[in-house]
C-alpha cells in the first residue's frame, strides 16, 4: 500500500488546547499527534480520555482540509 506524508504542522482543534498535527495517507487518512501535547500518556488510565481527545481532532482535521507542503517531498 503507497503511504505518503499529507501535511505536516496542521493546527489542529482541541478541549486540551491547540495542538499540532500532522497526517498522512496509507490506505486511510491517519492524524498524529504526542500524548503528551494534550497532557496524556498512553496508559490504560488514559484510554478514555484518549478516545475523546483523538475525535475531536479526527473531527476537527476533517472540518479543515487545508494542506501545508512538508520539506520531505
Amino acid at each position: 500500500m503507497p503511504a505518503h506524508v499529507h501535511a505536516s504542522g496542521v493546527d489542529g482543534p482541541a478541549s486540551r488546547g491547540k495542538v499540532t498535527v500532522d497526517t498522512a495517507f496509507a490506505g486511510a487518512m491517519y492524524a498524529m499527534v504526542p500524548a503528551a501535547s494534550v497532557g496524556l500518556r498512553v496508559r490504560p488510565q488514559d484510554v478514555t480520555a484518549l478516545t475523546a481527545v483523538s475525535r475531536e481532532i479526527r473531527d476537527g482535521t476533517r472540518r479543515r482540509p487545508r494542506r501545508r507542503a512538508f520539506a520531505g517531498r
